[in-house]
């Protein structure tokens, strides 16, 4: 299996992947754009896809993940893949919503206190001392405003911090 960005002639297969989960709830619906995703494939056929999109420029979502055949590691792959694509466009924190955290905590993210999804509804704001992620959170909280699954989501927000290799100042 082979995990690489999208193209556009995988939009209508992405679509297609996304499509039961997103009628099951477990996915939000979204556009498909081929820049924002990559899939794994394997003899030509897809078995998974994952979103990554910037919340601010240091905060992005890995959304839209979906593996064909759970237990084979695809989910796994894509996670890792979308990590390492987030910290070469210089992202220093992934952020997940899902019905499943267990998933993501296995694979190094923290549940938050804090989600967009109560931030829309106007429930106790629970400040981060990351300002960075507080911002990230306000901006996703605009669209969650407007979603129509807002009243029934509980979703938990999961963070992963990025290690960044620290730059040498110059003598």
């Amino acid at each position: 299996m082979h995990v690489r960005p999208a193209v556009r002639r995988d939009r209508r297969r992405i679509e297609a992947l996304l499509a039961p989960h997103v009628e099951a709830g477990a996915v939000l619906p979204r556009a498909v754009r081929a820049a924002d995703f990559l899939v794994a494939e394997e003899a030509g056929a897809l078995h998974g896809a994952v979103a990554l999109t910037p919340w601010t420029a240091e905060v992005a979502e890995l959304g839209s993940l979906v593996a064909e055949a759970p237990g084979r590691g695809v989910g796994r792959a894509l996670v890792d893949a979308t990590l390492a694509l987030a910290g070469q466009r210089g992202h220093r924190a992934v952020v997940a919503l899902t019905g499943l955290p267990g998933f993501f905590e296995r694979l190094g993210f923290a549940a938050s206190p804090q989600a967009p999804w109560g931030i829309a509804r106007g429930l106790d704001r629970v400040r981060l001392l990351d300002q960075g992620l507080d911002q990230a959170l306000d901006h996703k909280a605009e669209r969650c405003a407007t979603c129509p699954r807002l009243p029934a989501c509980a979703q938990t927000l999961l963070v992963r911090e990025l290690a960044h290799k620290k730059r040498r100042a110059c003598a």
